[in-house]
């Protein structure tokens, strides 16, 4: 923490590069757990940076162990099976 906020001179823009970096990740599920916590922060609850990071870090967690972490979504598995079914057609 003390590193982020040397580095980005105000807590609240701490805030607002963590939200940014959580909001990349790909998966779809920590994507809008994470998204929730930067409405609650922008409806002005409560929320300190340690506390995202530790949620963050509880959210990652949780999924990993189940094999829910990065998992494709039932459109995502659809349109990769079209996709590997047209492959040999495009390659003619």
């Amino acid at each position: 923490m003390n590193a982020l906020t040397a580095r980005f001179d105000s807590s609240s823009y701490v805030m607002f590069n963590l939200l940014k970096g959580y909001l990349a990740v790909p998966d779809k599920e920590f994507f809008t757990y994470i998204k929730q916590k930067k409405n609650d922060y922008e409806e002005s609850q409560d929320l300190k940076e340690d506390d995202l990071m530790t949620m963050a870090e509880n959210k990652f967690k949780s999924l990993v162990p189940t094999g829910e972490w990065n998992t494709l979504s039932k459109e995502q598995k659809e349109i990769l099976a079209l996709t590997a079914k047209l492959k040999p057609f495009t390659k003619k």
